[in-house]
């Protein structure tokens, strides 16, 4: 079994190694890693991190909701990010295969903020806000379910493999997150998170972080794209802080369990 530490090696190693090549690739037009081969490489990158992960040593099958000032930091930036989107997509006169699409992902939009804004409290007070909200934790997974159908369906004749990937984990990584407000499974939650949220993080990075700059240098990059993946960004950051919380929980020493004994 490995431990989490050479985990985070490894991530932080493949993060260093991919994502400054994609940021300038994105100023610089370097073949290479614009090729399939770079796809292909980052791909087994990914690939052989997930399977790493599958071998961690998780002894928790899910983490205990504190108060985390950092995580609650977070959460506001991201609501801040959805309200951003929300007009955004009222907005957005792309063709789309049904004209409902930006509707509905603007009314998913808005309800992630709620989403976010419940993590927000939960984190700053330490008390499970979704435990009165359950409904809530699964908007920003709709919201990015949604995004996926809009990527297949809308007139693109070359998606982008970094962003189908990165939306299909940050998808999964989102429907184990909500375990952590409410736990219904019984399988080693907390793995899972490590298992689709490093990955994630990495091609969140590889993609949003050139869209970002792109978009703030006034290169072309739509407000929605733009808005989508500050969103992506916000999010890795989420998942970075939450699998660190996660990593403190699992090795915090515990309590030996005492039996109590009568004496008569």
């Amino acid at each position: 079994m490995l431990g989490l530490s050479i985990i985070w090696m490894i991530f932080a190693a493949c993060f260093l190694a991919l994502v400054p090549l994609k940021i300038f690739s994105s100023f610089f037009a370097i073949a290479f890693v614009e090729s399939y081969i770079f796809l292909w490489i980052s791909g087994v990158i990914i690939g052989a991190i997930m399977i790493l992960c599958c071998f961690a040593k998780i002894k928790i099958k899910n983490i205990d909701v504190r108060k985390n000032f950092f995580l609650g930091l977070i959460s506001i930036a991201l609501t801040v990010g959805f309200g951003w989107c929300t007009s955004t997509y009222f907005c957005d006169t792309s063709k789309y295969d049904f004209a409902w699409q930006p509707l509905l992902m603007s009314i998913l939009s808005i309800l992630s903020c709620i989403t976010f804004i419940l993590a927000a409290i939960t984190f700053f007070a330490g008390k499970n806000m979704f435990s009165y909200a359950s409904f809530f934790l699964f908007c920003p997974v709709l919201w990015f379910i949604l995004l996926m159908i809009m990527y297949l369906s809308i007139y693109n004749n070359n998606p982008d493999v970094y962003e189908i990937s990165l939306t299909a984990g940050l998808s999964l990584f989102l429907i184990y997150n909500t375990q952590i407000f409410s736990t219904s499974s019984t399988s080693n939650n907390t793995k899972l998170m490590f298992f689709f949220g490093i990955p994630s993080v990495i091609l969140s990075a590889c993609h949003c972080i050139p869209t970002v700059i792109n978009y703030f240098a006034n290169n072309g990059i739509s407000e929605v794209s733009a808005s989508t993946c500050m969103i992506e960004l916000l999010l890795s950051c989420y998942i970075v802080l939450i699998l660190a919380e996660a990593h403190k929980q699992i090795h915090e020493p515990k309590e030996p369990n005492i039996r109590s004994i009568s004496i008569r």
